[in-house]
């Protein structure tokens, strides 16, 4: 959170070397590094991106342990890893301010790609919530029931862009534009997204190919630089879900016609999970919005 183990010992109240020495005994211990050091600060190494959810997940439970300590064991629980959609997060604040006074503890992981698929596997969340692309179908497929997994698809969804307003698209007339329509302009992209799964789509559209481009690990950075540049993203909207909740601010969803590419969006729970009363209730919302 803070990039920065300086920072990070003092919203600690320790001492800078004390939690160094921690961490690298933790890294000793586990066999690998979890942070990449340098001048500018701390990162992640991909080893920390996979074990993250993980130590998450173990202190969200000892936290959990000390409210049924306080509380009782009548608080209602749910925990969700959402694949990026922003509906999760509206049906989320719906449950909140019905379930407040009662009581109720909501976990909500973010996790882009096919992670979705580990957290839910390992009994981190309850439900998972994100996409699988058309030329991905069979190989997630095989994983989702590898792992004892149900997939339950609620809409499936054409290729989309998403532009702002210093897009001259933003004013298109019609919701639906061709894939040359992009070639002024250039993409910007989620960083996890470089190797899988645009990439390939961006492989068979090689006039797409330009000479500048963005990669972002955050999605509102991503969204904040498309809302005042005229760069595209392309992706896989549940268009039907946004009529219901606000997209991101300053940005127009187009349908990219004629593409061969499509996504199906769903969500998973493990085969031996039996879903809460207020799950039950989540997913009715859900598929609400469908």
């Amino acid at each position: 959170e803070t990039g920065s183990i300086n920072l990070a010992a003092e919203r600690l109240f320790m001492s800078q070397s004390q939690l160094s020495s921690s961490v690298r005994a933790l890294e000793k211990e586990l066999g690998a590094d979890i942070f990449i050091r340098s001048n500018k600060g701390i990162s992640l190494t991909p080893f920390g991106e996979e074990f993250l959810p993980y130590i998450a997940s173990v202190l969200t439970q000892i936290s959990q342990i000390k409210r049924l300590e306080k509380y009782g064991a009548n608080v209602s629980k749910l925990s969700i890893v959402n694949g990026g959609f922003r509906f999760v997060s509206d049906i989320v604040s719906t449950m909140y301010n019905k379930y407040s006074s009662s009581g109720i503890c909501i976990e909500v992981y973010d996790y882009p790609g096919l992670k979705p698929i580990d957290i839910v596997a390992n009994q981190i969340a309850d439900i998972g919530v994100f996409r699988i692309w058309s030329h991905q179908k069979g190989i997630v497929m095989k994983q989702i029931k590898s792992k004892d997994l149900q997939f339950f698809l609620l809409d499936t969804m054409p290729l989309t862009v998403i532009v702002g307003p210093r897009n001259p698209l933003f004013y298109n007339a019609q919701d639906v534009v061709s894939v040359n329509a992009l070639l002024p302009y250039s993409p910007i992209q989620l960083s996890y997204m470089k190797y899988n799964p645009i990439s390939s789509i961006y492989k068979n559209f090689p006039q797409l190919d330009t000479k500048n481009s963005i990669f972002c690990s955050s999605r509102n950075s991503l969204y904040e630089i498309i809302a005042k540049t005229d760069m595209y993203y392309i992706t896989a909207t549940p268009t039907c879900a946004y009529k219901r909740t606000e997209y991101y601010p300053n940005t127009r969803i187009l349908t990219l016609e004629e593409t061969g590419y499509f996504a199906q969006l769903g969500w998973i729970k493990h085969k031996s999970t039996v879903l809460s009363d207020v799950g039950e209730e989540f997913i009715q919302r859900l598929v609400d919005y469908f």
